[in-house]
């Protein structure tokens, strides 16, 4: 993959949030490729490192290993791995952890304009010579 490629991994318990966010992303953001789909947080763990990608779009609430466990153990590899989080349900306490992180919260049911506009800016930022 080159260096105008932002290589992501979307890690979802719903296989269609996947699915549709995935062709979404690689639609409208040519230069993101999706390397990776994960449905619980140790697959996402597994496809971090794996693919070491530029921006992780994960869920909070999955069943086994949940995306806290995922959060945890990723920036355990990387302290400043690019996550995002993508859910439609997060408790106050949540939101402050993950803020307090800077982990962005996106709305998967309603926002996907904003997934778009987090990825132009990731694609400017990483793409420049």
């Amino acid at each position: 993959m080159d260096a105008d490629t932002v290589k992501a991994v979307i890690v979802d318990d719903h296989k269609d949030v996947v699915d549709v966010l995935s062709e979404y992303i690689e639609m409208n953001q040519p230069k993101v490729k999706v390397v990776g789909k994960g449905s619980n947080g140790l697959e996402a763990v597994r496809l971090y490192e794996e693919h070491r990608p530029d921006v992780m779009f994960l869920d909070i609430n999955m069943p086994l290993y949940d995306g806290l466990y995922a959060i945890e153990h990723i920036r355990k590899i990387n302290p400043s791995a690019r996550i995002v989080v993508i859910s439609n349900s997060i408790s106050d306490e949540i939101k402050f952890q993950l803020k307090d992180a800077s982990i962005p919260i996106i709305d998967k049911s309603s926002e996907l304009a904003k997934i778009q506009e987090y990825l132009e800016k990731l694609t400017i930022t990483l793409c420049q010579p």
